[in-house]
């Protein structure tokens, strides 16, 4: 059975999520995070089940933007913001904008695009070209994070299907 967290979590469930992430293999307690590579048993433990190829997805997330390993806090705001899709979406477009620049370049977009295929398989086919073309409201040329996260909003089928 999989948690609907299209609700927000309570203060018991996050406490709950606190006790999970100290129960990993992998747990640092001075520095209170886990290795991506207990992520599957920790979803799995908080009743987020997924197929083997999203967790894959989600392991390459944090070796990408959190050198491997998943600090609570960091887990718990993501958590947190998937019952605001527009928060949620805003964690998303931040974290892939690698330069920090808040514009979406291709290789951006093409790590970005990974983590969206596992939610929206119909966007297998889009090009960075067609994501310019579709985000950028503003007709300046380029995506930048609020765009981007407009066009996330649009484009992810809710985390919890």
């Amino acid at each position: 059975m999989s948690r609907d967290f299209s609700i927000p979590l309570t203060v018991a469930e996050i406490e709950e999520v606190r006790a999970t992430f100290r129960t990993m293999p992998t747990y640092n307690l001075e520095e209170d995070f886990i290795d991506q590579i207990d992520l599957p048993a920790l979803l799995e433990a908080v009743g987020y089940s997924r197929a083997p190829e999203e967790y894959a997805v989600y392991q390459q997330y944090w070796v990408n933007n959190y050198n491997g390993i998943v600090p609570v806090e960091v887990y718990l705001n993501i958590m947190r913001n998937l019952a605001d899709m527009g928060k949620f979406a805003r964690t998303v477009a931040v974290a892939y904008d690698k330069e920090g620049n808040g514009i979406f370049s291709a290789d951006e977009f093409e790590e970005l695009i990974k983590c969206m295929i596992v939610h929206n398989p119909k966007l297998e086919t889009l090009s960075f070209e067609d994501f310019v073309k579709i985000a950028d409201t503003n007709r300046d040329g380029q995506v930048d994070v609020q765009e981007c996260v407009k066009w996330i909003e649009s484009n992810l089928n809710y985390v919890t299907d």
